[in-house]
């Protein structure tokens, strides 16, 4: 999956990035599918992980 600014789940179970301008999240090792967190129409570059790890 390619992508911007990829960052780590704290439980390291999950992976966040960019890609055309909307924020996406995937299963660290590749299985199930990518889901988009976003579909905005504004370019979406910037986010976090929440502290409890359930956003």
């Amino acid at each position: 999956m390619r992508g911007l600014r990829p960052l780590w789940s704290p439980d390291g179970r999950k992976i966040a990035f960019v890609r055309s301008g909307d924020v996406y999240v995937m299963n660290a090792d590749g299985s199930g599918s990518t889901e988009n967190l976003t579909r905005s129409p504004w370019n979406e570059g910037w986010f976090a992980w929440s502290p409890g790890r359930t956003q």
